[in-house]
């Protein structure tokens, strides 16, 4: 009641007698913080998700007054590429191969346009996932003369890689048995 109320008190004895009081009774806002909605729970995906939503933080955040509301995060590692965009969208397109078995705990933090604030924390976890190997390089065609001794062709380990850094188990394939290959 910013402007005020004007309130009258009586007091009556038994015979009938009467005294008022009058006064004003004025209530004046104050900004309230952002009030939460909806908690965030703790959140998990697995490795190379690409961009993962997590929440709309408009929809997690409301203002009692209807301020704008500026939102920030902390704790995320650089390679989450957390990022909240223009539409109060909170996401993360992790680096490549990324991953956080331990997670992280991530604290949004809402402030309206008075610097009231409000914040909630969650634990954010990203699984690890089995990568296969891959080959780095090529393994040029051979041709030797017969009877040549023992021939290199390549190191299985400048060939394939892991990145999950495996032990990687090596087969041949469509080579006669009288090559001794190995």
């Amino acid at each position: 009641i910013p402007n005020g109320v004007e309130i009258t008190l009586t007091a009556e004895d038994p015979d009938g007698l009467t005294a008022d009081e009058v006064f004003m009774l004025t209530i004046i806002p104050v900004n309230d913080a952002p009030m939460i909605m909806v908690d965030l729970e703790d959140y998990a995906v697995d490795e190379d998700p690409g961009r993962d939503v997590i929440a709309d933080l408009d929809q997690v955040f409301v203002d009692p007054e209807g301020d704008e509301i500026i939102f920030t995060f902390a704790g995320a590692p650089d390679e989450m590429n957390m990022d909240i965009n223009v539409s109060n969208v909170l996401s993360i397109t992790p680096n490549r191969d990324y991953y956080l078995e331990d997670g992280a705990e991530i604290t949004i933090t809402a402030t309206d346009v008075l610097d009231a604030a409000n914040e909630q924390s969650f634990i954010l976890i990203i699984n690890p996932v089995n990568d296969g190997p891959v080959a780095l390089i090529g393994i040029d065609n051979v041709v030797e003369d017969e009877d040549p001794g023992r021939v290199d062709i390549a190191d299985m380990n400048d060939v394939f890689n892991d990145v999950d850094d495996e032990e990687l188990i090596y087969t041949i394939q469509g080579a006669p048995a009288e090559l001794n290959m190995d």
